[in-house]
């Protein structure tokens, strides 16, 4: 389960990092919602259905619509429970289906590193320390590009300023 959290923050930190692009360090919690409407009503790959849809058995079809009053109709109409139970175990099995295949593909990931040669152009990942407690999570990752000076041993390369 916190792989499932791990991988969200993931993607929270990774829409809020393209949305803060050129916008002032300390707004990220003014683009929260705008990240979390986005994922309830986005169709995950492995589910096949929206979290909102999982949650409530319905699609948001309109930002502005409000889903406590579906909700509340949906009770007073008597919603078909059964549908929203199946729809939960469908995307549970498919889930584990998918946790299966991830599993197997960077198992083969492991085996099969890339290797680069001289000349190639790359990027490197970036140390972001920590300074005067501020958090560097929307801070760019990678750094470069770089060039491949010189093939070491051991998955090990010697790079330069392009």
């Amino acid at each position: 389960a916190n792989g499932q959290v791990e991988r969200y923050n993931r993607t929270i930190l990774a829409s809020l990092g393209a949305l803060m692009h050129n916008k002032p360090k300390g707004a990220w919690d003014d683009y929260l919602p705008d990240v979390q409407l986005g994922i309830n009503t986005s169709v995950h790959a492995t589910t096949q259905k929206t979290p909102t849809e999982l949650l409530f058995g319905r699609k948001i079809t309109n930002p502005t619509e409000s889903i406590m009053n579906e909700v509340i109709d949906d009770i007073s109409n008597g919603t078909n429970i059964t549908n929203l139970d199946e729809a939960r175990q469908q995307a549970k099995s498919r889930i584990d289906e998918r946790q299966a295949k991830d599993k197997e593909n960077n198992d083969i990931q492991k085996i099969r590193r890339k290797q680069f040669a001289v000349g190639d152009l790359v990027r490197a990942i970036r140390a972001i320390p920590s300074q005067d407690g501020q958090s560097r999570k929307l801070e760019a990752k990678l750094k470069g590009p770089y060039r491949i000076k010189q093939v070491l041993p051991n998955d090990r390369y010697v790079i330069e300023d392009t």
